[in-house]
């Protein structure tokens, strides 16, 4: 039997997660340098990108650690914080996906195939980026690391593949991490294609796309 679910990486497989990370973190210094921050917004951001690497994308308090390192975390400095996470916030309205996302999981859909996401992160935020897409109607459902218990990896597709109640062999993986993605999720006996936005394997090769619309036409091409 071929191909019959398809699971879908969500940050920079759906969307440029890099870039609206960045765009929204310069949003926010800016806010909190119209509030007071005495740093300037070039060293606020080196030393902000230390702390999101030293203490997790989904750290509570990145703009107080930021003050604090800084120096400037102080009596009053609540404003300061308080306008970086609003000016944060209000920048996740502008996410939007890669434009040929919803044409790809269209056609994934009318030809009968089932959708899920495959994510790694925080269940509520990972949802939050669904909705704020509007791409919450293609997909039947989503696997996040979070509620599964599990990180990406072979244990992480292998209990996916037991959830659906089906074989891996009946699943296939769209992602473009071949060490979160792609590897570990062939491992547990599942497809996989490799997203290869920027075109680094070279040349034509079995099971990579350069997008969703390529990926999208070899999952059919498998059921």
């Amino acid at each position: 039997m071929g191909i019959r679910f398809v699971l879908v990486d969500l940050d920079r497989t759906l969307f440029p997660s890099l870039e609206f990370a960045k765009d929204a973190r310069m949003t926010a210094l800016r806010a909190m340098k119209k509030e007071g921050m005495k740093a300037s917004v070039a060293k606020a951001y080196v030393e902000l990108m230390k702390v999101v690497e030293e203490m997790g994308p989904n750290h509570a308090d990145h703009f107080g650690e930021l003050l604090a390192r800084l120096g400037e975390r102080k009596e009053g400095s609540a404003k300061i914080i308080a306008a970086g996470v609003f000016a944060y916030h209000r920048a996740k309205t502008r996410i939007k996906p890669f434009p040929e996302a919803g044409r790809a999981l269209a056609r994934m859909r009318r030809e009968g195939l089932k959708l899920y996401v495959a994510s790694e992160g925080r269940s509520v935020k990972q949802w939050d980026k669904i909705l704020r897409m509007h791409v919450q109607e293609y997909f039947d459902g989503a696997f996040i690391s979070e509620e599964l218990g599990v990180e990406k990896g072979r244990k992480f597709y292998a209990k996916i593949a037991r959830k659906l109640g089906v074989r891996p062999g009946e699943v296939l993986m769209i992602g473009d991490k071949m060490d979160r993605d792609v590897e570990p999720a062939r491992k547990a006996g599942m497809r996989a294609i490799f997203l290869d936005r920027k075109k680094k394997t070279g040349g034509k090769k079995r099971d990579v796309a350069k997008n969703l619309l390529e990926a999208a036409e070899i999952s059919i091409d498998s059921m």
